[in-house]
């Protein structure tokens, strides 16, 4: 790593002062004393920024392997070919009866803010791809009956449990739902729309 380190600031070095002696050239002696400050920017910025940018490309990489999210349409594929699969589940079941609609309870108890923005921040658009809707999030829920610990509320809704299945188990959400799971102690429960009574 050291050696890597070396070599670019060497390159780095290289361009960079050469670069600046094409430039004070055309302004007459390059070596008079004026042009040093010149020179010494230059040297700092050629061993830096090659150093830098490698450093920042390296965790990128190391990001990206460690959150493997999929693209926007590869999600949207695996979606619509779910539900094309349970479409026809259901008609070679012959199940005619329309399964009623679930509703996902989470409990959260966040321990770590910053760990847990990172689920926040792909969640709608995961949550969204699904057919899934946001009904309640508060992080200061109002208790009336019985005693409360303040964990955050959330509350979610889906068609019907294939649909919630459908996004629980999806590549698209399982990538994010690791940042939950280590930044909060959830408890989530899955309540299904009571279905009507039938009509004599």
């Amino acid at each position: 790593m050291a050696l890597r380190y070396l070599l670019l600031a060497g390159v780095g070095l290289l361009i960079s002062l050469g670069f600046t002696y094409s430039l004070a050239v055309q302004s007459g002696d390059p070596f008079r004393q004026d042009f040093w400050p010149f020179w010494a920017i230059a040297a700092l910025v050629g061993v830096y920024a090659p150093i830098r940018l490698y450093q920042l490309w390296r965790w990128s990489q190391a990001r990206a392997d460690a959150n493997p999210v999929k693209s926007r349409l590869e999600t949207r594929m695996e979606a619509r070919r779910a539900r094309v699969a349970a479409a026809k589940a259901r008609a070679e079941s012959g199940a005619s009866a329309v399964e009623p609609a679930v509703y996902a309870l989470g409990f959260i108890e966040i321990h770590d803010r910053d760990r847990y923005a990172d689920y926040e921040a792909g969640f709608m658009d995961v949550l969204g791809q699904f057919r899934g809707r946001l009904l309640a999030a508060d992080d200061a829920a109002e208790a009336i009956e019985g005693d409360w610990d303040g964990r955050r509320v959330v509350v979610l809704a889906f068609p019907d449990r294939r649909a919630f299945q459908t996004w629980y188990e999806s590549d698209a959400y399982r990538a994010i739902l690791q940042h939950r799971q280590a930044a909060a102690a959830s408890v989530v429960l899955l309540a299904k729309q009571p279905t009507p009574p039938k009509s004599d």
